[in-house]
């Protein structure tokens, strides 16, 4: 019950999150509240590290130099995405299409020859599109208003799938928290990029004062939703987890009908009904392939297990597994944080 209540509050957070987000890109610019978003949240989760570890020891880089600034640089790429298509989107459309990065993981493990794809997974990928095509409403096709919103979240989405394999790597290497921490400063830069080119930085539509609490805010949801995300993972296996967190687009949809009385259509249920179900799909069969021992999905970190000679019958041969805390943890993303 206790895992479940993690795994809840983790949902709970992601939901908060895009509300939140929603709301702040209806006064800030991209870029300005963007970067001070990611700054504020690295601030928040450095300062983290240091409270329990009395030092920066954590931080240290080492030879992790060039896959942490790739990882940032497609960090940048997500969240420019995300930050910009809430300024045209609605919450409950960016919280179902993320949904896609697990299908795009998929996608990218067969292409680079690390997974096969199973009869499963090729039956509900058309059906992912079709949701996905239905929650856009691509039938009223225009590269304004939503639609180009909603665009920015499905190559979000993408970039994310892609850094979950990045991450993969770093994480055997360093700890979580300091990722998100890296996660968080990298992308500021690209956000600075972003402010360079717009109009203006100041808020709009409301005084500085509302807008700067909004922001501060956003910032300190941000760090915690990351760190329920972690937490939660550290307690329950990536794919249940995830398949936990299809609650979070059905909160979204329900919490931001109640603020601000946005409503989909019935096509976009139909298609939010088709994604969820779709992802719920891949999720369980991904665990049944687990459960019959078959390989680790491309997005989990997977170690191979290693020979240890048993000196006291040397003919013996013990095999190790690897630690368990490590083993089958997807990216964090953004942190989704989605991020």
């Amino acid at each position: 019950m206790r895992t479940l209540a993690w795994a809840f509050a983790a949902a709970l957070g992601q939901t908060v999150l895009l509300l939140i987000l929603r709301k702040v890109m209806a006064i800030w610019p991209v870029g300005v509240g963007g970067g001070a978003v990611r700054l504020m949240a690295a601030v928040i989760i450095g300062a983290m590290i240091v409270l329990r570890d009395k030092s920066w020891r954590r931080l240290r880089i080492g030879p992790m130099a060039k896959p942490l600034l790739f990882m940032g640089f497609e960090s940048i790429l997500v969240n420019v995405c995300w930050f910009g298509g809430m300024k045209f989107t609605t919450a409950a459309n960016a919280a179902i299409l993320q949904r896609l990065d697990l299908i795009f993981v998929l996608l990218i493990a067969a292409a680079m020859g690390y997974e096969r794809l199973h009869a499963t997974q090729w039956l509900v990928l058309p059906v992912l599109i079709a949701g996905a095509a239905l929650v856009m409403r691509v039938h009223q096709f225009t590269l304004s208003g939503h639609m180009l919103g909603d665009c920015l979240i499905v190559v979000g989405a993408f970039f994310l799938a892609s850094n979950a394999f990045v991450i993969r790597g770093i994480m055997r290497h360093m700890e979580e928290d300091a990722i998100a921490f890296y996660n968080m400063l990298l992308s500021v830069p690209g956000f600075l990029a972003v402010a360079a080119f717009e109009r203006h930085a100041a808020p709009l539509g409301t005084s500085l004062a509302p807008a700067l609490v909004w922001l501060t805010l956003l910032g300190v949801v941000s760090a915690i939703a990351l760190v329920l995300y972690y937490l939660a993972m550290r307690r329950m296996h990536v794919w249940k987890l995830r398949a936990l967190m299809l609650i979070s687009p059905l909160m979204t949809i329900a919490l931001e009908h109640f603020l601000w009385q946005t409503t989909l259509q019935p096509m976009q249920y139909l298609g939010a009904g088709l994604l969820i179900g779709g992802t719920a799909a891949l999720v369980l069969a991904e665990l049944r392939q687990r459960a019959a021992g078959e390989a680790v999905p491309s997005g989990m970190i997977h170690r191979k297990p290693h020979a240890r000679r048993d000196h006291r019958h040397p003919a013996r041969v013990q095999h190790v597994r690897p630690p368990a805390h490590n083993a089958g943890r997807l990216s964090p993303g953004c942190a989704p944080v989605r991020e």
